[in-house]
C-alpha cells in the first residue's frame, strides 16, 4: 500500500513473493540503528543535503530504503523536489514514518 502525504510525499511499502530474508540466529545479535542520531549528525547528513539542493530543483526523486523518518525523501522536497517517492521494506520502518507525518500534520507542521 501507499500514503500520500503532504507537500508531493508518497511512502510505499514494498515486498518482493519469494524474497528471502535472513533472519540472525539466536547466537547473532541484530543490528539496530538509531536513525534519530543519524539524522542529527551534520556531518553526515549536510552533504547530502548541499548535493541534494544542486539537482533536486524541479524533478521528481525516488528514496529507496527511505527508513523510520524518510530523511533523504524530506532533502529532496526541501531542496525543490516536484514530488518524492519513498520506498520502504520494513512494516515497523513504514508504521514509524505514517505515525511521524500524522502527527507532524495534527501540529499543524509541513512534512518536510
Amino acid at each position: 500500500g501507499f500514503l500520500s502525504m503532504p507537500l508531493g510525499l508518497t511512502l510505499t511499502q514494498r515486498h518482493e513473493e519469494g524474497m528471502q530474508v535472513e533472519q540472525p540466529d539466536k547466537k547473532q545479535a541484530a543490528v539496530g540503528y538509531n536513525h534519530q542520531a543519524l539524522v542529527g549528525d551534520g556531518t553526515r547528513v549536510d552533504p547530502y543535503a548541499k548535493a541534494i539542493e544542486r539537482v533536486a530543483a524541479g524533478r521528481r526523486a525516488l528514496d529507496v530504503g527511505t527508513g523510520p523518518v524518510c530523511l533523504l525523501a524530506r532533502l529532496c522536497l526541501r531542496g525543490g523536489a516536484t514530488s518524492t517517492d519513498a520506498v520502504e521494506f520494513c512494516e515497523a520502518s513504514v508504521q514509524n514514518a505514517v505515525e511521524s507525518f500524522k502527527a507532524e500534520c495534527s501540529q499543524g507542521g509541513a512534512a518536510s
